[in-house]
Parts: structure tokens; sequence; C-alpha cells
């Protein structure tokens, strides 16, 4: 499932969902945004795929019959935007000088302020790299263990190192809930919602893409598990709450 695909097929971006259901509820374009030339197939997720994976989720898709071989850029808004000026992505190219988080000090204390502030950061980093394709610093606050987050950060990775890029990055919000819960050992929970509309992933010729739209808001709802290690925070896992009720 890690394995890059050069100039991704429509099986490929099919696939791009298997490798975490987190991914699935957390990663400004409409139908009328679309370069010409993008028709579009429509289907609905017949069945959920890890943690938090809607079955309502709706998915389209479109796959030229003969991708464009042009290597010419893809430039959000069709431009190139002026240096320090940020642009969301869109079907004409991924985002543009997305601003990088800045980190609160203090995120590494062994207190709920510190986890508060290690969760924060993770948040925008974690956005960041939907943007972008570098999850370098999302990484970081995260446990080697917790391998289905570090599968789609490599998935996604993937995706624009050979050209293509994602939409909707910046418009994931998270709501945490009430206080950590100390569940002994070092480990806490810490239940949050998460709201988004929608993301694409968009194939590096501009016309392969599958969308993902966000139809059932109760199955945003989530458990983050974590620890601290002596230097700092860690996230264990994410879980889906709402496939706990089923």
């Amino acid at each position: 499932m890690n394995t890059r695909t050069p100039g991704l097929s429509r099986r490929a971006l099919m696939g791009v969902l298997g490798v975490s259901g987190f991914a699935v509820l957390l990663s400004a374009c409409g139908e009328d945004s679309k370069p010409a030339g993008a028709a579009t197939e429509s289907s609905s997720s017949s069945s959920a795929e890890g943690a938090g994976a809607s079955s309502s989720a709706s998915v389209s898709s479109s796959e030229n019959p003969s991708p464009s071989s042009s290597t010419s850029p893809h430039y959000s808004g069709k431009l190139k935007a002026p240096e320090g000026e940020y642009r969301p992505a869109d079907f004409y190219g991924p985002a543009q000088n997305v601003p990088k988080p800045k980190t609160e000090e203090g995120y590494t204390n062994a207190s709920l302020e510190g986890m508060r502030k290690t969760v924060q950061a993770w948040t925008e980093w974690r956005n960041y790299g939907m943007q972008t394709g570098d999850y370098s610093e999302a990484k970081k606050f995260i446990s080697k263990d917790f391998k289905d987050e570090r599968d789609t950060y490599d998935l996604n990775t993937g995706l624009y190192k050979e050209g293509g890029w994602m939409i909707g990055g910046d418009l994931r919000k998270y709501e945490f809930h009430g206080e950590p819960i100390n569940q002994g050992n070092g480990k806490y929970e810490w239940k949050f919602f998460v709201a988004w509309p929608y993301y694409v992933y968009v194939d590096s010729d501009g016309k392969t893409y599958k969308k993902i739209r966000n139809e059932d808001y109760e199955n945003n709802w989530f458990m983050m598990t974590l620890h601290h290690d002596g230097n700092r925070w860690l996230i264990d896992n994410v879980h889906s709450l709402a496939i706990e009720k089923k």
C-alpha cells in the first residue's frame, strides 16, 4: 500500500483510503472549479475501512483515458502566487506558500498544558502535511507504534512526490472536549470532534481525482490516546467512537 506508483492510476487513487480510516475523516473546490475535461463519475462507498470511515461518505472520481503528458507545473488559482501569498489548493494545483505552524513553547512539559500544546501543534502540522506533502514535523508528535498514521503520511507524501496533490487540507477543524482522562500507567485519553466538509486526491495530470465528502457528522467523534515518554508527549492511537456504537 505504501509503494509509490508513478502517474497514479485510478486503481491507485481509489486505494488511497485503504491505509487508515482515520485518514478518511481527517484529511476550496466546488464542482464548478474543475478544469475543463475533468468529467465526473459518482459512486458511494459501501463499507467502512478502519476507524472512523463513514459508510455514508460519497466518492467522486474521474480518469481521463489519455492522461496528459505535459510536465508543466500546476498552480492553484491558475497562476503562481506572489511570494508569501497563501493560496489553498484547488483543481488547478496544490496549495501555495502554506504558512508553517508555530509550536508553542512548553509543549514538551509533562503537564496537561504541555499535552494541550502538543495536540494543538500536531493538528496544525498534520493539516500542513495534507497541503504540502511534508509530514516531517507531524511525525514528531506520534509514537513509533502508531503505524496507521505513519502509513497515511507516507502515502500522501508519495502522492505529492509523483506530482499529485490534495484539496481541503485547510478546511479541517479539531474540537477537543472536556479534560483528558488519566487511564493510569502514564496513559491519557482525550475525546475530540473533527469538522470537515470534503477533501480531494488529485493525480499529477490534474484530471484524475477522488473526492471524499463528509455526509454524517455523527461519525466524526474520536478518542485519542497519548503518553509522556519523559521527554515529550506522544500520540499512541486515535480510534473512532462511532464504530464503538455499532
